[in-house]
């Protein structure tokens, strides 16, 4: 296998988003991620997602081209994709965070901003912000 680490940034663009929504969303990745094999996080805050995908390169491709094309999303941007050594998120075929005000000290640990935006976030902060969600 060629193990590769996507993380991508998007925009929630829906007019009403709420928990139930991420929920599906979360149900639906774990449940396709698994047939993969894929490994992540996918981070929500601010109308903002920040994800991570783990795997095979074919099969990161595959998962991401499908994202990028989900009308609910915008501004769909890779942060970066890179050969991995190890898997960061191994334990989850796709964990789910939202971010609520106890994480604004994360958020100002990672970013140039106090709100979250992870297109302004270097992609290394982008990963070292969900390394330190996963706990």
């Amino acid at each position: 296998m060629n193990l590769v680490r996507l993380i991508y940034a998007s925009r929630f663009c829906e007019s009403k988003f709420d928990t139930k929504e991420l929920s599906r969303i979360n149900h639906s990745s774990q449940k396709n991620n698994k047939i993969s094999e894929l490994t992540g996080i996918l981070v929500f805050g601010d109308d903002f997602f920040l994800q991570c995908l783990e795997g095979d390169r074919e099969e990161v491709s595959k998962t991401y081209h499908r994202i990028s094309q989900d009308p609910r999303h915008e501004s769909v941007v890779i942060l970066s994709m890179e050969d991995a050594i190890r898997r960061e998120f191994s334990e989850w075929d796709m964990k789910c965070v939202i971010l609520t005000e106890a994480n604004n000290n994360l958020i100002r640990e990672f970013s140039t901003t106090s709100k979250f935006n992870p297109h302004k976030m270097h992609h290394k902060n982008s990963l070292e912000l969900m390394k330190a969600l996963r706990k």
